[in-house]
This record gives structure tokens, C-alpha cells and sequence, in this order.
């Protein structure tokens, strides 16, 4: 059985010489420069808000939250937390 091992290719003695690309790499398609589109908004959305309630959360004298509602401000940080890790704010 013979089989013709004969590669169109030229191989160069370093491996570093002429070569044909294969396949083009995929490129991204996007739409355009948006400044504000409504994913980038409601990403920095949840950002800004979770950094607010978890500050709330820590100092809360300095948001002036009455002594009644910081346990519950303190629980709703942690449950806002693990919806932001979580992705639930990501569309």
C-alpha cells in the first residue's frame, strides 16, 4: 500500500517561514460605539447600587438608617450581594 504523503505547504527549516493561514480568526461583531446603551447602564446600575447598600450596611450612622431597620438593611446587603455574584443583574 502506498499513500502520497506529499504536502502542498513548503516547510522552512526553523518552522518560522512562509506559512498559509488555515482559518481567519472570528472577530466580534458589535454595533457601533455606544455610549449609553441599556446594558452598560444597568451594569453600572448594579454596581453603584451595591456599593451604596453594602455601604449602608457598614456605616450605617452615616446614612442616618434608624436603629429599627439596620438589622434589616444589613440582610438585605448580603441577599443584594449574592443576587450581584450571582448574575442576576447581568442581562
Amino acid at each position: 500500500m502506498i499513500t502520497n504523503n506529499a504536502s502542498p505547504v513548503p516547510h522552512s527549516k526553523n518552522g518560522k517561514g512562509n506559512s498559509i493561514v488555515l482559518r481567519e480568526m472570528p472577530r466580534v461583531k458589535t454595533r457601533g460605539d455606544l455610549m449609553f446603551s441599556k446594558r452598560r447602564i444597568s451594569k453600572w446600575f448594579s454596581i453603584i447600587s451595591t456599593l451604596l447598600i453594602g455601604a449602608a450596611a457598614l456605616a450605617p450612622d452615616a446614612f442616618g438608617i434608624p436603629l429599627d431597620l439596620r438589622p434589616w438593611v444589613f440582610l438585605t446587603s448580603i441577599f443584594w450581594l449574592l443576587a450581584f455574584c450571582s448574575g442576576f443583574f447581568s442581562p
